[in-house]
């Protein structure tokens, strides 16, 4: 047997043993024939039971092989199917909102033999296959312990191992990109680059609802984009799949995290047996308090760790650093920088970096200097922040250029890379400004990332160091304020906007495709929008908020917004998915110039304000449109209009409306009739609830829908509420249940309250947001616990049928209820008890209730026709009703200042009912909803309608609300609009052969799916056409189509000669 092993080491070592299966068959049949040759050679030194013995087990190891055969060629053309429909299916992936730049970093992991009892217990942890064990493991410990470097550490030995899934890095600068909305589908993508089954289930998950490419809603993207595949491919690795989560505390302020915390709690249980979550932060209070105590959920602190191992291993880590300079130092000398430490990694490294010999340091000194400080945590970075700046800013004049560039870097409101920076920095007002940032950040290298590159953006190394800026009473003179920064940079962002800023600057082909169908978008905005333009487009007003005005702030904002500027920013904004930020950039940029009286620029702000209202949603759908739908359609008075003329190939609109339509947005997307509405507190949200069983959540700048719709009734919608911090929203159905939600996420959170045993009519918040209240039909009102979902007390038993309108006092302390039974009853919100005996004044059902803003009183609307107010103390009954309506008062509410009250019977004019009745929130008008499919505006004062009624709903408007601003109003409604039939010709006046249809959604789409026009909805009732060259819209306006440039062509829409190509 000797020589049949040296016979299979030489051949593995020059054929690459048992790579080839057909390699291996060859082989194995040469083996068995040599090993036989050799046996009968030598036949009377063995035995036949060698023999058998020897054949029996090539035999069994041959039928092996082969058996792998069979299951690899299987297996490839398993693989080759896969990859033709990975093809299919990759164009759907391309199309997720996934964060870059996040991943695992070898620069960052932890030094070689340092780490070892932490980094063991994680790896233990991962490699556990006990089903029951924890899924997801929680690291936490205070700044500079070094989690960032065990997790990246961790996600490398899984990468080495090929069990990594994904490694997602949160930081503090980064905040504002919203990487938390981004977390769930990066880790997804990162899973489907990592396996191709995963990748084609997906896919298949994505192709068969197209709604996921662009879900916010957190929950679904967890379900459908992680847990279900996972759970489809739970056991088909011999690895558990390794998912790496670094400083969850950097993602933002609680709320922005607050979803991510209620899925690794609520639904992280249900991840497979084969998946391991590391997560590591700061054990800040909201974290701690939704990870700690869960079964699925290990936590480990670092602070627990054994002191003297940390102590150890930070020496390790100084030796490395330092052992190599000339034996200036001893192991001596690095045990006492190690105690120095208290622990604190991010010390230690500071540390290394300012002793390391270089020109005119003697690192001697730099030691004996270090170690005489005294302190520890914070206080330890801090002083090591000072001794390092103290030695880098000598003068005045250099900690004047320091505080200039830091304050620049600190006060933008996102990191730029040094090129950024300085593009940004040449437009400063002051020619002593002017210079490049590379005079400071090309020192600075061990505090800040990106301080030596071009186009890197600059960050900290370690958030203690932008915290150590900022605060005045921490970092001993080099305290970064505001000063006059904003002012700098409200300047340069309009100069960098005034020379940047050009038509068509991402060379889009074509006008036919949605935005989203630009498969390379995202790469043409990197390569055609540089980094300053697309900052300045974002931040400008950010800035000029911040700055006092002057004559040349003033002066370059009026340039700004009076030129064609305007429509190429807004294009910007469109290609890179910001322009839901536009309408609330110019209420504040109006804001700003009312204080300077400039009539010019405001005339076109405020335009602008509407010209975002109406047009947001199509310039965020297909940014062309801009100027091919949007331009057209603005009314002949608009200012921006005026800029049409340099836009010569474009739709001409003969008659079209003068001034800009009241109904500015229809919100289309439910398929029943529209219940209930209500403003976020914001005022940049619409709930709405409906009888098609759903709730949908609505841009209120955009008009976008804004996820999903919430499905989670199984019947109408009778009320939606927004929880005072708008992070909420409740929802009371036809089913008997109610519902909260995520408003961020869409999310259900956790189950349906259960216990009314009929339809919930009525839900509202207390004014603390702690508290849901719920009238049902079953007669009962229900107090429920917002945060966790439990019943408070028992059900508030007074009604003797069904309770149509509850509402919580402005100080909490008392619900009034409102019934069928023609009463009004008054409870104690924290007792539950019923205060005095039911309030009795109508005679037929009592339909709306409502507090005056000082709780005070109580106003009621009955079906009896009558309106009462109360005395919400003693519950008397304060005059006499209030008489002469000649139907239900369905909706009442009183003024903001609580001298009025309003309710349907506005106008002796009035023939229909009104449904639904609002103020605005100064109090000057009064907005109410009909039967007769119009709203009405009127001045609360006078009582006298203001303009004519609101046109646009073809059927019943069942509730009406303004936006906390006052500047809009959402109703609800039970139309339905039916697709109007359009013709259009093309450029050349031909009629096309095909017919043409204008959507519900304003879209004309071509006959394979092109967008070639959108039309306000203010045009939409009467659409008609002419078979030759004009497309009639009502009895007058008309739109001549003959100059027209679309398609590939669109870009020959304006008429300069500077624009791309």
């Amino acid at each position: 047997m000797q020589e049949c092993a040296q016979f299979i080491s030489k051949y593995s070592e020059t054929k690459s043993f048992c790579t080839s299966l057909v390699v291996d068959l060859v082989f194995l049949d040469g083996l068995i024939s040599f090993i036989g040759s050799r046996l009968r050679k030598n036949v009377l030194s063995e035995t036949a039971t060698m023999v058998a013995n020897y054949n029996s087990k090539l035999d069994q190891l041959m039928q092996e092989l082969r058996d792998r055969a069979v299951l690899n060629i299987q297996g490839g053309v398993q693989q080759i199917g896969l990859g033709i429909q990975q093809m299919r299916g990759d164009v759907g992936l391309d199309t997720l909102a996934c964060a870059g730049k996040v991943g695992v970093n070898q620069m960052k992991k932890c030094l070689d033999g340092t780490r070892i009892e932490i980094l063991n217990d994680i790896v233990n942890w991962i490699s556990n296959t006990d089903p029951a064990a924890p899924r997801i493991l929680w690291l936490h410990g205070q700044a500079g312990k070094g989690k960032s470097a065990i997790a990246h550490t961790i996600a490398l030995h899984a990468k080495n191992l090929g069990n990594l899934g994904s490694c997602f890095c949160f930081t503090r600068v980064r905040q504002h990109e919203g990487l938390h909305m981004k977390l769930f589908t990066t880790i997804a993508r990162d899973l489907a680059d990592r396996d191709l089954l995963y990748r084609l289930l997906l896919a298949e998950v994505i192709s068969n609802d197209h709604a996921l490419r662009d879900t916010e809603d957190i929950v679904e993207q967890w379900q459908k984009f992680i847990v279900g595949p996972l759970s489809q491919l739970a056991g088909s690795s011999s690895q558990n799949v390794v998912i790496v989560v670094d400083a969850l505390d950097e993602s933002g302020v609680d709320d922005t995290r607050e979803g991510i915390l209620d899925i690794l709690t609520t639904h992280g249980a249900n991840l497979p047996a084969t998946t391991r979550i590391l997560l590591t932060s700061r054990p800040l209070a909201d974290i701690r308090e939704a990870l700690c105590a869960k079964d699925h959920i290990l936590t480990r602190s670092l602070d627990d760790v054994n002191y003297d191992a940390t102590i150890d291993d930070i020496f390790l880590y100084i030796s490395s650093k330092l052992k190599k300079f000339d034996g200036t130092f001893c192991d001596g000398n690095f045990r006492q920088l190690a105690a120095k430490s208290s622990g604190v990694f991010e010390w230690a490294r500071l540390a290394c970096d300012f002793i390391r010999p270089r020109m005119g340091v003697i690192p001697q000194e730099r030691f004996d200097r270090i170690v005489s400080h005294n302190g520890n945590g914070s206080n330890l970075l801090d002083r090591m922040y000072t001794a390092f700046l103290d030695e880098l800013v000598k003068g005045s004049s250099e900690l004047t250029r320091f505080r200039s560039v830091m304050r620049q870097i600190l006060w933008s409101k996102e990191p730029l890379s040094v090129m950024a920076l300085d593009a940004m920095r040449a437009k400063f007002p002051l020619e002593s400004d002017r210079y490049s940032v590379r005079i400071v950040l090309g020192f600075m290298a061990s505090f800040l990332s990106g301080a030596v590159e071009a186009s890197t953006p600059v960050r900290p190394l370690h958030a203690s160091f932008y915290d150590f800026l900022l605060d005045k009473n921490r970092n001993g003179g080099f305290f970064i304020d505001e000063a006059e920064v904003h002012h700098n940079l409200a300047l340069a962002t309009l100069r960098v906007m005034e020379t940047g800023l050009q038509f068509n600057m991402c060379a889009l082909p074509t006008s036919y495709l949605r935005n989203s169908d630009v498969l390379d978008l995202a790469k043409r905005v990197e390569e055609n929008i540089p980094m300053q333009l697309l900052y300045s487009c974002q931040f400008w007003v950010a800035h000029l908020q911040g700055a006092d005005p002057n004559a040349e702030l003033g002066q370059e904002v009026k340039e700004f917004l009076t030129g064609e500027k305007i429509l190429f920013w807004m294009e910007v904004l469109g290609v890179s998915k910001f322009i839901g930020e536009a309408y609330m950039a110019l209420v504040s940029a109006e804001k700003w110039l009312e204080v300077r009286s400039s009539s010019d620029a405001l005339a076109f702000v405020k335009d602008g304000i509407k010209f975002i209202s109406n047009f947001a949603g199509i310039i965020d759908e297909s940014t062309p449109h801009l100027y091919l739908s949007a331009l057209p359609f603005s009314p002949s008075r608009s200012p921006i209009k005026q800029m049409a003329g340099k836009f010569s190939n474009i739709v001409q609109v003969v008659g079209q409306h003068e001034d800009w339509p009241r109904n500015q947005n229809v919100l289309k997307g439910h398929t029943g009739r529209v219940n209930s509405v209500a403003f976020s507190p914001d005022g940049k949200h619409i709930a709405s609830g409906s009888d098609d069983h759903t709730v949908c959540v609505w841009n209120a700048q955009t008009g976008a829908q804004v996820g999903n719709p919430f499905q989670g009734h199984t019947a109408s919608v009778k009320s939606v509420a927004f929880s005072p911090d708008g992070r909420h929203i409740v929802s009371g159905s036809h089913d008997h249940t109610i519902c909260m939600w995520d408003a961020q996420t869409c999310a259900l959170m956790g189950n349906p309250l259960q216990m009314h045993t009929s339809s919930a009519l009525s839900v509202a918040f207390s004014p603390d947001g702690r508290y849901i209240v719920s009238g049902s039909n079953d007669h009962k009102i229900y107090i429920w616990d917002a945060q966790t979902g439990a019943q408070v007390g028992s059900p508030l038993h007074g009604h003797t049928s069904g309770v149509t309108s509850v509402v919580v006092s402005p100080n909490g302390r008392h619900i009034v209820s409102g019934s069928w039974d023609h009463t009004i009853c008054i409870w104690d919100a924290h007792t539950g008890a019923q205060v005095g005996n039911p309030l009795q004044g109508h005679t037929d059902s009592v339909k709306s209730v409502a507090f005056s803003p000082d709780g005070k009183h109580i106003v009621s609307g009955s079906w009896d026709h009558t309106v009462c107010i109360w005395d919400a103390q003693t519950g008397a009954q304060m005059g006499n009703p209030l008489q002469g309506h000649t139907g239900p008062v369905l909706s009442v509410a009183f003024s903001p200042d609580g001298r009025h009250i309003v309710f349907h019977n506005l106008h002796l004019g009035f023939t229909h009912r009104v449904n639904s009745v609002a103020f605005s929130p100064d109090g000057k008008y009064i907005v109410s909803g009909s039967s007769d499919h119009t709203i009405c505006i009127w001045d609360a004062q006078t009582g006298t309608i203001v303009g004519n009624p609101l046109q646009g709903h073809t059927d019943q408007v069942w509730s009406v609300s303004f936006s906390p601003d006052g500047r809009h109003i959402v109703t609800g409604s039970s139309d339905h609009t039916n697709t109007a039939t359009i013709s259009m010709v093309d450029k050349d006046c031909q009629v096309l052969e095909h017919g043409l249809y204008l959507r519900k959604n304003g879209w004309i789409i071509g006959q394979h799916g092109e967008l070639l026009l959108w039309v306000p909805p203010s045009y939409h009732p009467f659409t008609r056409y002419t078979p030759w060259t004009n497309l009639i819209i009502s009895c007058h306006p008309k739109l001549d189509l003959c100059r027209m440039t679309h398609g590939f062509a669109w870009a020959e829409s304006f008429s300069s000669s500077t624009h791309h190509s």
